[in-house]
């Protein structure tokens, strides 16, 4: 008979690639209590954070490239045209 394979999710990596002992003691069934429980509800918080400026930042990076493109080419037509 075959062995089935199961499929690792990309949260599953996160999680080990962060701390590999919570990886593994979340796999055997242990739970987070008292000021573990404070503590990863504020890492959340900070992640949630983070995410929205990098989010941000992103959507700056994009409108200042369409931003820059626009003038390139508004210049190369006003160059263009001139002659």
């Amino acid at each position: 008979m075959k062995e089935r394979i199961r499929a690792v999710s990309a949260s599953e990596l996160g999680q080990y690639e962060f701390c590999s002992m919570s990886h593994y003691l979340s796999k055997e069934g242990a739970r987070i209590s008292g000021e573990g429980k404070s503590r990863l509800a504020e890492g959340k918080e900070d992640h949630r954070i983070h995410a929205k400026v990098i989010t941000r930042r992103r959507s700056l990076n994009r409108f200042f490239t369409y931003l820059i493109i626009i003038i390139l080419v508004a210049l190369l037509l006003v160059y263009y045209f001139q002659f």
